[in-house]
């Protein structure tokens, strides 16, 4: 049964066959045997199983009953047939008849023989025919009962015990009670009678065997006389039930329908409206009859513009062929997708547009007008274009990079060691630059034998770039193809790599000639006096002799390798390395002036010459410079320079002087020379008013030039006469000053502010202080009729240095005198007291400090204010100013 379920089941027909063919032999084998078992004999099948058994059998098999020879026989037909039935229907009706015919009869064979062993008395026992076995018996009932089943439902006699028929019902019903009740009745006859005959035996099986058929036949004439009756009007009620049901559920479904479909229209209408695409609806002729607001974003016409005319406005003329190749596909209700080309808009302009054309249905199925979904891909296009050349751009560099280019993927051992790897994508530089031919697809311990064992580093550097993912550069020799590489590595994904390289075999070859060349040059430079210097063209330093360590302050160990530029100062680097390179151009120096920078913070000027050092194709490898450090030189001209200038400075002065002296003495000698004579004339009249008068003239001459011999004086000492330079608040300064002014200060009634927390500077203290009393005294002076004079000593802070004032509110000088004033005996008003060399003597003063004057006054009443500059201690870490 197994065999038969499992080819059942197997598409194969093989498999059917298979397990047919056994059952085919069985059954004839049965049918040759049954007239020799009647005569007593076995059959040649039956005396070979003996033979082999009988070593393992205590006593000799006995011969097969006839009966059960001949149950094995239906049987064997019964799943013959069952075997090349199909599982699943259709099935033949007929068939599935036979075998559960062929089923009942061996059931009820089988049940027939089990119960006479039931009640003692087997068939054919004590005859001379051999009576069939127990488990024969059950085998047959059971054989029976399966051939029954696995017809299947619709087959004699499960037809009528299936299904919801009354018939069905009722036999599901008595028919079991009819078995337990004739079972329990002959129960009771075997515990009343304790031993009973074969007669009886074969009455109770005959009886309940006629009694079921019996019972069957009156149930099944009963429900179908009855049932059918029943079964029509319930199939009539359960019809009219499901039309009732229908019916509402076909109401339901149209109002459903005509809700949805209003609600579907209203949907459909806003996805249209609001939809990113142009949504249009025309006619198969062509005519718009809908135009969204996408299509007029598109297109730029409006749907006044647009509905009603035909599809060809927005057409272009090179482009309608294509509309008359779509229309026809539309009206036989194929759909179009994708399709992209160009149409117009309304300022003439072309775009590029994705179409997706259907047809329009009406509810009966015609197709009534096409709609039509674009979507400007005018952008896309161009993106797609720009990145098409982008692409090629990258194609067409990486094929013609300089730089090797190799793309691979590692393997590793099981213990995570590189092994090996291979070549993925490789550039042209590649193949030109290592020169193996082709090697995509191939792991290079192929292309290059032995690597791993010669290069080691390599696979060790690779392995680490692609487990951590961090990028490394290195140089390495390689002799396979006798040439140094600059490799740069980094891994795009894990277990894969990109390296990258560079021939540099030209440039260590050229730094062996440097070498070389350095080598050469060695002794000639250690032992120079003047300061030497070599760099190569990336301007880098290479030799730094002895005597260029004292120039700097720097050792040769501390600037090898580094760049030039950490040798010049800030301010002059840009035009040092402009020298530089017009030497590494070829150009030779024989005199330049390039200053250097010390360590300390000093620098140095140096005159240079330069000679350019080249290897033998002409190349420039380096360049050598001899330098003369000429700083005491030009610190000694520009003394002489300073000297010179100051003499004629002086010179200009004393002519001044020379000049303002002979004029301003000369009034006052005039004066004593006129009123001599006059005198002289007076003593002869003997008129002594007029004598006394003339003295007084003559006295007040005398004075007057003696306070100008004494600001000469006092003048020419400035600079020359000099008190050591002390550190003094200039607030000090300023309260010392307006002390020896109280007196005239408070006669005037002037009010004096000084400026708090002033700077500190670094002067001569008397003479500072003689030149603010100057300024102070000035502005007294010239205070007039002012009501309420003030002065104001204070200091200004610009981004330079601190500047110091005195602001008077007096008369005032009028902008075109603001120069003359600080010329020696320069009085604007010759009324005023005083020789006029005041503020001759404070310029003087200043001047002599290093710093300057000047005036700032709009003149006419508005008072003036005196600036000038005087050096400042500085604070803490900053430089005098």
């Amino acid at each position: 049964m197994v065999l038969i379920i499992h080819a059942r089941h197997s598409p194969s027909r093989a498999g059917q066959i298979f397990v047919g063919a056994p059952l085919a032999l069985i059954a004839v084998s049965a049918a040759l045997e049954l007239p020799l078992n009647l005569l007593g004999h076995h059959f040649l099948i039956e005396n070979f199983i003996n033979s082999v058994a009988a070593p393992f059998m205590a006593a000799s098999l006995s011969p097969i009953s006839p009966v059960a020879t001949f149950l094995v026989i239906p049987s064997a037909i019964g799943l013959f047939l069952l075997n090349f039935m199909p599982e699943k229907h259709p099935r033949d009706q007929h068939e599935q008849n036979i075998v559960s015919i062929i089923g009942f009869f061996c059931a009820a064979t089988g049940f027939l023989l089990a119960v006479s062993y039931l009640y003692g008395s087997p068939f054919f026992y004590n005859t001379q025919i051999t009576p069939i076995a127990f488990t024969s018996a059950l085998a047959g009932m059971f054989v029976g009962t399966g051939l029954i089943v696995a017809a299947g439902l619709d087959a004699f006699p499960l037809v009528y015990f299936s299904g919801s028929s009354t018939r069905a019902r009722l036999l599901r019903v008595f028919f079991p009670l009819t078995i337990a009740f004739v079972l329990l009745q002959n129960l009771f006859s075997v515990v009343l009678v304790s031993i009973l005959h074969v007669r009886q035996a074969i009455e109770f099986a005959v009886c309940l065997l006629l009694f079921c058929l019996l019972t069957s036949l009156v149930i099944n004439k009963v429900t179908k006389e009855i049932g059918l009756s029943i079964d029509q009007e319930a199939k009539k009620r359960k019809e009219a039930e499901e039309i009732l049901v229908k019916s509402q559920a076909d109401l339901t479904a149209a109002y459903e329908e005509i809700i949805t479909s209003e609600e579907e229209r209203i949907l459909l209408a806003a996805i249209v409206e609001y939809s990113d695409d142009a949504i249009i609806g025309k006619t198969l002729d062509g005519i718009i009859t809908s135009w969204n607001a996408a299509s007029e974003k598109i297109y730029g016409y409006t749907s006044a513009e647009t509905v009603g005319k035909h599809i060809s406005i927005i057409v272009p003329p090179d482009r309608l062929d294509e509309l008359a190749g779509i229309m026809p596909k539309i009206s036989h209700g194929d759909h179009v997708t994708h399709f992209e080309t160009d149409r117009l808009k309304k300022n003439g302009s072309r775009i590029r547009v994705s179409l997706t054309i259907s047809p329009i249905r009406s509810h009966d199925g015609r197709i009534t007008g096409v709609s039509t979904i674009a979507r400007d891909i005018t952008e896309l296009k161009e993106t797609e274009l720009s990145l098409k050349k982008s692409e090629e751009q990258y194609r067409l560099l990486f094929e013609n990079m300089n730089e090797g280019f190799a793309y691979c993927r590692m393997f590793y051992t099981d213990r995570g060691e590189p092994i090996d790897f291979v070549f993925l994508n490789v550039n042209n530089a590649f193949e030109r630059i290592i020169g193996t031919g082709i090697v995509i697809g191939k792991p290079v311990t192929e292309v290059f034998p032995g690597i791993r064992n010669a290069f080691p580093q390599l696979f060790e550097i690779y392995g680490r770039v692609t487990r951590t993912g961090k990028p490394e550069s290195f140089e390495i020799n390689f002799m396979p193809v006798k040439k140094w590489l600059f490799i740069s590595v980094y891994s795009p994904s894990p277990e894969h790599f990109v390296a990258i390289f560079t021939d540099i075999t030209d440039r260590k070859h050229a730094e062996k000639n440097l070498r070389d060349a350095n080598e050469y040059l060695q002794n000639l430079i250690n032992y120079a006096n003047a300061p030497i210097i070599v760099w190569d063209p990336e301007f880098r330093i290479t030799r730094f002799n002895h005597a260029f360590e004292l120039l700097t302050g720097r050792t040769e160990k501390d600037v090898i390798g580094l760049n030039l530029g950490i040798l010049f100062p800030e301010t002059s680097r840009d035009a040092s390395f402009e020298f530089i390179r017009k030497a590494l151009s070829g150009e030779r120096w024989e005199i330049v002036e390039i200053p250097i920078l010390n360590v300390s913070g000093e620098i140095r000027i140096v005159l240079w010459n330069s000679a350019n050092i080249v290897d033998p194709s002409g190349k420039i490898i380096s360049i050598i410079a001899q330098g003369q450090d000429i700083t005491d030189r030009k610190l000694t001209e520009a003394e002489r320079e300073q000297i010179i200038k100051d003499l004629e400075q002086k010179n200009a002065e004393l002519e001044r002087f020379t000049y303002t002296a002979s004029h301003d003495l000369k009034s006052p000698l005039i004066t004593i020379r006129g009123f001599s004579d006059i005198l002289a004339e007076d003593i002869k009249k003997n008129d002594m008013v007029m004598v006394v008068r003339d003295l007084d003239r003559i006295n007040a001459a005398a004075q007057k030039m003696e306070i100008l011999l004494k600001d000469l004086l006092n003048l020419s000492r400035i600079g020359r006469i000099v008190n050591p330079p002390e550190n003094v608040p200039f607030g000090e300064i300023a309260n010392e000053a307006v002390e020896l002014l109280n007196a005239s200060l408070q006669q005037h009634n002037v009010t004096v502010t000084i400026d708090p927390d002033m700077p500190t500077v670094c002067v001569d203290n008397v003479r500072v202080r003689e030149a603010l009393t100057n300024l102070v005294e000035n502005a007294i002076k010239f205070m007039d009729d002012q009501s309420h004079p003030e002065i104001h000593i204070g200091v200004k802070y610009d981004e330079k240095q601190p500047v110091f004032f005195v602001r008077d509110n007096g008369i005032g000088i009028d902008p075109r005198y603001q120069i003359r004033i600080f010329n020696l005996f320069e009085k604007l008003d010759p009324r005023k007291e005083g020789s006029g060399a005041g503020l001759a003597i404070v310029k003087r003063i200043i001047e002599v400090h290093g710093g300057k004057i000047w005036v700032e006054s709009a003149g006419d009443g508005s008072g003036s204010t005196f600036w000038f500059t005087l050096p400042v201690v500085p604070a803490t870490g900053e430089d005098t100013v």
